[in-house]
């Protein structure tokens, strides 16, 4: 599909906050690290306590996944709570959604290239942009 200028085009530009955390781990593996990343992460309450050892022996860091704004925060406060520093990375992003505000439609557009391609072309021609966040 091709971008047709003749509609009235709204471009919604959504910054999506997102990050990776893993938990840094001290070495040797302490009881209390271990004791404390279980409790971090409610599904390894379920991991028998040598299995996590077994798991986690000679790492660094562990990962806990790519998680939202207010979710990274809350894994923050209560890793500092439990004595864990965390590793942080923002991999947060933005997308582009051109709405069209003639027939009021949303241009899905999958293929990621193209889709920047096309918000490009819509914000170089002057196409009303709409912010958004999304934590």
């Amino acid at each position: 599909m091709t971008w047709d200028r003749s509609l009235n085009w709204v471009l919604v530009e959504t910054h999506h906050h997102q990050f990776d955390v893993s938990v840094n781990l001290d070495n040797p593996l302490s009881a209390q690290t271990l004791a404390a990343i279980r409790k971090l992460d409610p599904e390894l309450q379920k991991t028998p306590v040598s299995e996590l050892k077994s798991r986690l022996h000679g790492q660094t860091s562990f990962h806990l996944g790519t998680v939202n704004g207010q979710r990274c925060r809350d894994l923050d406060a209560t890793a500092q709570k439990l004595g864990l520093r965390l590793l942080i990375t923002n991999t947060s992003f933005i997308s582009y959604l051109p709405i069209d505000k003639t027939n009021n439609l949303a241009w899905i557009i999958e293929d990621d290239v193209e889709g920047q391609q096309i918000a490009n072309e819509m914000i170089a021609a002057g196409v009303e942009v709409e912010h958004c966040e999304a934590d």
